[in-house]
């Protein structure tokens, strides 16, 4: 669906928020999480360097986000011995949510026009099946195993 940024309703005041208004589809919010996840690759070309990808995932000293941290775009929910982002997400103000984990190999997003706050109790659930599904003593795992 093409969208008209003609029409499109003006911030108030001349706040520029970087960070917002981003107008994507399921897919393509998809594909560019995989585009991470396979470290600059996509469609089998390198289209960015692993080295700049890197410094995505490191948080940044002065953003006071807690203490996971937040890189350049994303929360470091996990990080390397080297400060490096092997677990990272993005939230967004509409209940917008994407997860990447390098350790555990798996992506997700979630689309939403929702408020982050009506969103967590699912978003909570799912993050726990997520989470036990990928689990590293997961019965489902590894050959052999019922």
């Amino acid at each position: 669906v093409k969208f008209d940024l003609a029409r499109r309703a003006e911030a108030a005041g001349n706040f520029p928020n970087p960070a917002g208004r981003l107008v994507s589809t399921l897919d393509d919010v998809g594909r560019f999480l995989l585009l991470h996840r396979n470290r600059g690759v996509a469609n089998g070309r390198r289209l960015l360097a692993p080295d700049s990808l890197q410094v995505l995932y490191r948080a940044q000293p002065a953003t006071g986000t807690g203490a996971n941290g937040y890189g350049l775009g994303f929360n470091v929910l996990k990080a390397d011995g080297n400060g490096a982002g092997v677990r990272i997400r993005h939230t967004g103000a509409s209940g917008t949510f994407a997860q990447l984990d390098f350790e555990r190999d798996y992506c997700f997003v979630i689309l939403t026009q929702v408020p982050q706050t009506q969103t967590q109790p699912f978003r909570d659930r799912l993050l726990r099946a997520i989470n036990a599904v990928f689990a590293p003593d997961n019965a489902l795992r590894g050959a052999g195993k019922k």
